[in-house]
């Protein structure tokens, strides 16, 4: 039996609340804040226990009763919880803070308090107004519209939503709208960039010139991506096998998982050479991953006299290191599931978005086609006329033009023997005899049958 009651310090007060305690289906007392009116508290309690008993006798679905109280649940506060959900499964700093402002910035921009406030429709509207506003990329506002669809999974996946209303939104077309298009440099532009940061006396983003040439020969013959890099330690790889490899651990790869890859010899022999002054839990590259990496590759370009930029793209660390590792692996005859392999991509749709060909490659694979013209240059055309060898000397009305390719094929040279060619069915020679017979036949024809005659009327 619920019961109502005022606290002690408010009982001769008139505009203080009532409060009511009752026990719910759990066998826990609860206590629950009611209205300044007596009556309407009483209410109150009667609709709890009312509640209380309907779901002790199972009448009142505990699922359909969280969508409702999620309907009415703040948005910001359930961000907050997918935020605690994120950092509990292992998200890092930067991504969890990337994926949370995407969706605060887009509820922001709807306006919405309230979950039953959020639709599709507003959501679409506002992420037109963020591209508009704050002049975003096709690809960034995919990220946007990727991060809301991963809260709204988390929502139903939780009890909190029942359906994906967020799931299909219109995302846009990432190649009509490229702000930052890399292109891979070619191996003698890459050469001339090891060159000239060997022989540079600068140091850049605290790396001498000797200390680039390294990196980005690791980059160039691993593909690995910075921080990947930053991460290597002399225990990363495993020297002295058949298979010499590297290994670039779960929390460090993109994809979150264990990567296993084979390792170039030159870069074995290198990590022989580095092992000597480097502890083995020391990374190679020390805090390579804060560093300007792009600054570096466009200072040694600017010494080699190459472009950062040209009409192709930019030529930064990422794109002299990685776009330039899997388009040279394919160049030097590499299927593409090897290189998907190699680049560590899920689909090999990713790596071709890493392949940059030219119009010279292009122009080479084309002048492997051999023209129609040229094929069978020497063609040379025949008339076989063949004789039937009988005592009339009635020639074969039935020879034909045979089309040679670079040879001439002779009559042969057994007289009663006929060859017959037909260039669209190939028909094959006949003997004198098979001719004999067929010509019997035209000549000869069979009687009809007297039994299919028609009966006269």
């Amino acid at each position: 039996m619920a019961s109502i009651y005022k606290k002690g310090r408010d009982k001769r007060k008139k505009c203080c609340p009532y409060y009511i305690d009752y026990v719910d289906q759990q066998g826990k007392r609860r206590t629950i804040k009611g209205f300044t009116d007596k009556e309407k508290t009483r209410l109150l309690a009667n609709k709890k226990e009312e509640e209380v008993r309907l779901r002790v006798a199972g009448l009142i679905d505990p699922d359909l009763e969280t969508l409702a109280e999620a309907r009415n649940a703040e948005v910001n506060e359930l961000v907050d919880r997918f935020e605690e959900h994120l950092k509990r499964k292992g998200g890092t700093a930067k991504y969890v803070a990337k994926i949370l402002f995407r969706i605060r910035e887009i509820l922001k921009e709807t306006k919405c308090r309230k979950l039953k406030e959020l639709s599709r429709e507003k959501v679409e509207q506002a992420l037109a107004r963020l591209q508009s506003n704050n002049n975003l990329a096709n690809r960034t506002l995919n990220h946007y519209i990727q991060s809301i669809e991963q809260w709204e999974t988390w929502l139903v996946n939780t009890g909190r939503k029942a359906t994906h209303s967020l799931k299909g939104v219109t995302r846009k077309n990432n190649q009509i709208d490229i702000r930052r298009k890399r292109r891979a440099l070619t191996e003698e532009e890459f050469s001339q960039l090891c060159s000239a940061a060997l022989l540079s006396e600068k140091v850049v983003q605290g790396y001498s010139g000797s200390q680039r040439r390294d990196i980005y020969e690791f980059a160039f013959l691993t593909g690995f991506r910075k921080n990947e890099l930053a991460s290597l330690t002399p225990r990363s790889f495993q020297l002295g096998i058949e298979c010499e490899t590297v290994t670039i651990e779960a929390s460090i790869s993109k994809h979150r998982r264990k990567d296993v890859v084979p390792l170039h010899p030159y870069l074995a022999g290198k990590v022989r050479e580095m092992a000597q002054y480097i502890p083995p839990d020391q990374p190679l590259f020390p805090k390579l991953a804060s560093r300007k990496t792009w600054l570096m590759v466009k200072t040694d370009l600017n010494i080699a006299g190459i472009e950062y930029v040209n009409h192709e793209g930019y030529a930064d660390f990422h794109a002299a290191g990685r776009h330039t590792f899997i388009t040279t692996i394919l160049k030097k005859g590499a299927s593409l599931p090897e290189a998907r392999k190699l680049a560590r991509h899920a689909e090999i749709r990713m790596t071709m978005n890493y392949t940059h060909i030219g119009h010279e490659e292009q122009a080479k694979a084309l002048a492997k086609l051999q023209p129609p013209s040229t094929i069978g240059k020497n063609t040379t055309c025949q008339r076989i006329v063949s004789n039937s060898g009988d005592s009339s000397g009635q020639q074969d009305a039935h020879s034909d033009i045979t089309c040679l390719s670079n040879e001439i094929i002779e009559p042969d040279a057994n007289p009663t023997t006929i060859s017959l060619y037909d260039a669209p069915r190939q028909k094959k020679a006949l003997s004198a005899e098979s001719a004999l017979k067929w010509r019997r036949g035209d000549l000869n024809p069979r009687p009809v049958n007297p039994k299919s005659w028609p009966l006269r009327v």
